[in-house]
């Protein structure tokens, strides 16, 4: 295990909970859940609405992926902690690291806004969802094998 998951679960933003089959499954149900109802959204006025369901869609694949490894993010680890450590288990989630934190960060802006219009434009909700399943295909393959 890296020194980063060592000093997550020292931290207590980490935890171990043994493999569990039913909450993997249940969290690939659910990312795959959202990203086709995001892919139905997209059709309509509700980008942000569309953007969050492909984000988490992309963070329930992450949690899965640590499931898998018998992990669990605590509520002191969040997404950030969860992104960062799917990236330390799957060298393939690590090579979209960047990619997945951008969305992170977007999706912060827009839950968390600053500003009145934090909006994704039409392109970047396209790419959140190829996104999306990029992430749920490789954590499905992953776990499969």
């Amino acid at each position: 295990m890296s020194e980063n998951i060592q000093a997550l679960l020292a931290s207590g933003r980490l935890e171990r909970i043994g493999k569990m089959k039913t909450l993997e499954a249940f969290l690939l149900k659910d990312a795959r859940q959202h990203l086709h109802s995001a892919v139905l959204l997209q059709k309509s006025d509700d980008v942000n609405g569309a953007f969050q369901l492909a984000y988490d869609s992309t963070r329930k694949s992450c949690a899965a992926l640590l499931a898998y490894h018998g992990l669990r993010v605590t509520s002191r680890g969040g997404h950030f902690a969860l992104i960062n450590c799917a990236g330390e288990i799957s060298s393939s989630i690590g090579q979209l690291y960047s990619e997945i934190n951008d969305l992170r960060q977007l999706r912060n802006a827009i839950e968390y806004p600053i500003d009145a219009d934090r909006s994704p434009s039409n392109d970047r909700l396209s790419y959140s969802i190829a996104l999306a399943e990029r992430v749920l295909a490789v954590v499905s393959a992953e776990v499969a094998s």
